[in-house]
């Protein structure tokens, strides 16, 4: 069977928890391991920084660094509530070599439906490269007591496809319920890495589909072969065509311009 194509994971220090491997080349080696052939990258540091943007050099630098280019499809954390936000994304698209854009909302504290947010999901249609939106870090009943960040509502998420029909937009770090509110729009994909029940693959097709789903590891925070493990499935749940889509050719379509 073909490779994986994780679509979330991310190098850096997480302030919460020790977490291993964090950097790229160790974080690649653990992730081919597991059978992943490609990884979408994203810095943990860009979630916590005032701005975001020396997070992303840094990160640009670690990946170079490591030799994994090739490996790893670079995402940048912008935060659209910045001035100068506008300029950050260019220059990682044009300069740094990132491939994507991820938006964490609840940490940087503006909602999807500010003019801020939509401006970037215009620039993200524009440039033609995905615009990743993290509902979620961390599952809500683990958070640290002083630092309680509320998930984004899917609701929010899909009115923001449906506003701008042009960009693909992944939503990232939805609960299985999160799914069925994300499911129906034709530009949005997400990924299951956060669905869990005895049959979580096969719950997550039900309630969002199998077309544009995706796998992702959400690496380091969370084990890789309990995402891994979530592919084991039957013929009958998640028919073959089906599982090598969301193993990787539904990221490929992501990903293409």
């Amino acid at each position: 069977m073909s490779g994986l194509t994780d679509v979330s994971a991310f190098a850096g220090a997480w302030p919460f928890r020790r977490l291993s491997p964090t950097d790229p080349a160790g974080l690649k080696a653990r992730l081919a391991a597991g059978g992943v052939t490609q990884a979408w990258l994203a810095s943990a540091a860009g979630i916590f920084h005032a701005d975001p943007m020396p997070a992303n050099e840094d990160l640009a630098e670690a990946v170079a660094a490591a030799n994994a280019e090739a490996f790893y499809v670079k995402v940048a954390v912008l935060d659209p509530s910045l001035p100068g936000w506008r300029a950050d994304a260019a220059r990682c698209l044009d300069q740094l070599g990132f491939r994507s854009f991820k938006l964490l909302p609840s940490y940087h504290c503006y909602s999807l439906d500010d003019p801020a947010a939509n401006a970037c999901a215009a620039f993200a249609a524009e440039r033609k490269v995905p615009l990743c939106v993290q509902l979620r870090m961390e599952d809500e009943r683990g958070h640290h007591p002083l630092v309680k960040v509320p998930g984004v509502d899917a609701k929010d998420a899909r009115a923001l496809a449906e506003r701008h029909p042009a960009a693909r937009i992944l939503a990232c770090g939805a609960y299985t319920k999160d799914l069925k509110a994300l499911a129906g729009a034709e530009n949005l994909w997400a990924e299951p890495s956060f669905a869990e029940s005895g049959q979580a693959l096969r719950d997550a097709v039900q309630a969002f589909g199998a077309r544009r789903l995706c796998f992702a590891s959400h690496s380091p925070l969370y084990v890789l072969e309990a995402e891994t493990a979530k592919l084991a499935v039957d013929a009958q749940d998640v028919s073959p065509e089906d599982l090598a889509a969301i193993r990787s050719e539904n990221a490929k379509a992501l990903l293409k311009p």
